[in-house]
């Protein structure tokens, strides 16, 4: 499942595919007024607390934590679709000039 996923290195295609899912999520409005208003409350929180709610303040500091862990994972992927996008174009050149190159030695031949 998901852990084999993970696992296994993806192709240019489906880091492409990932990354667009990646940006619609991290740049949705509901996501990201969600994620601002998480960030922000448990910093007001934390901020509000006494120092010796020691418990609270490390359990606000947990929650800000992963709410950026959440947004910098979708941001890899982003970036990682970016590279992907150039691989592939990359790729197609390459297929592209070697196809003429094949089309010209096969036309030597044919004459």
């Amino acid at each position: 499942g998901r852990m084999a996923d993970t696992l296994r290195s993806l192709t240019p295609e489906e880091e492409l595919r990932r990354a667009g899912q990646a940006d619609q999520i991290l740049n949705d409005p509901l996501v990201k007024a969600a994620l601002d208003d998480i960030e922000a409350n448990v910093l007001a929180w934390w901020e509000a607390s006494e120092v010796k709610a020691q418990d609270f303040r490390e359990k606000c500091w947990a929650i800000y934590c992963a709410s950026r862990k959440f947004r910098g994972m979708l941001q890899t992927h982003i970036e990682t679709g970016k590279l992907a996008r150039a691989q592939i174009e990359h790729d197609n050149k390459f297929k592209e000039m070697r196809d003429k190159a094949v089309s010209r030695v096969a036309g030597l031949f044919r004459s």
